[in-house]
């Protein structure tokens, strides 16, 4: 099936990404996301240095 949607984490922000669709679908800082809930995602990628 492959991932369709997921969320990217990186040092600085946070990425909702269509990978059907090719686009970014929402951004937000860091911090931001960590209050957050996500929802209707079918993958996360963490990218730490």
């Amino acid at each position: 099936m492959g991932v369709i949607e997921s969320l990217i984490i990186t040092d600085n922000a946070a990425l909702i990404v269509s990978t059907k669709n090719n686009k970014v679908i929402t951004v937000m800082d860091r911090d931001e996301a960590t209050s957050q809930i996500f929802m209707n995602i079918n993958g996360t990628i963490i990218l730490d240095k």
